[in-house]
């Protein structure tokens, strides 16, 4: 109530001293008649835009200003350390997914301010919802299709599948060799730049063998599952810089464009 009777006062004022200032410079000017419509018109608009400017340099100076965009810095802060970033015990930093909350009302006044970064924030909470529960069903897949391939608990092949299914490996760059009855694969090379070679199926490997496992890897490509990982990991890679710079720059901010519901007047 008090800031809307401020912003009547101030525009009252406004229009008083914008007439008798307008009058007096025309005055003083000796305009000519037809030119006094003219020159009242950018006298207005100067005035107006001098003004407006008194205006936000008395409203970011206020207290209720500075508090209202240490909020806003407090939300970008704790958004980029609970969805992008987490730290362990030690306080170490590692990287997470996890969504943004948007439901309480600093952090609608922060979209308010960055409406730039408010679709990227809904893209990202529709990629983070659920992120985690996809990542252990993936693991799990990994190791049941590794299993039904080779016949047997494998702990290499399981990573393959795992980043060739997350799209860090083509199927192209794995290389497979049989070598006295033992199939192994080689996406990875040494310090030697030599291929690292790690069994796949340890006994009675034959060329029907090396066919069934990699149909199964192609297979294993086209389930909905391993469809959804890979997307999810897409949007994860894209957004995650984007988000992490509008928060940072959200964090160092000395000043808020447009207005939000709890702007202070």
């Amino acid at each position: 109530m008090r800031s809307a009777i401020g912003r009547s006062l101030l525009v009252v004022s406004f229009v008083i001293a914008a007439a008798l200032t307008i009058a007096g410079v025309i005055g003083e000017l000796s305009i000519l008649g037809p030119l006094v419509p003219v020159a009242e018109g950018l006298l207005f608009l100067v005035l107006l835009g001098w003004v407006h400017w008194q205006y936000l340099s008395g409203r970011s100076d206020s207290p209720a200003y500075q508090q209202h965009l240490r909020d806003l810095k407090d939300f970008a802060r704790s958004a980029r350390d609970s969805a992008l970033y987490m730290q362990d015990a030690k306080g170490y930093n590692f990287i997470t997914t996890e969504p943004i909350d948007t439901s309480g009302p600093r952090a609608k006044d922060f979209l308010a301010h960055y409406p730039d970064v408010a679709a990227a924030v809904d893209e990202w909470n529709r990629m983070a919802n659920g992120y985690r529960e996809v990542l252990r069903r993936f693991a799990g897949q990994t190791h049941k299709t590794s299993e039904q391939l080779t016949g047997s608990v494998n702990s290499g092949f399981p990573r393959l599948l795992q980043q060739v299914g997350q799209g860090d490996l083509g199927v192209s760059n794995i290389t497979w060799r049989i070598v006295d009855g033992r199939m192994e694969a080689s996406w990875e090379r040494d310090v030697d730049d030599q291929p690292v070679f790690v069994p796949v199926v340890t006994t009675q490997a034959t060329d029907e063998t090396l066919e069934r496992v990699r149909s199964g890897i192609a297979a294993f490509l086209e389930t909905p599952l391993v469809r959804e990982r890979r997307a999810r990991r897409e949007v994860n890679d894209r957004l995650r810089p984007v988000l992490l710079d509008a928060l940072e720059r959200a964090e160092i901010a000395v000043e808020l464009k447009g207005r939000c519901e709890d702007c202070p007047s």
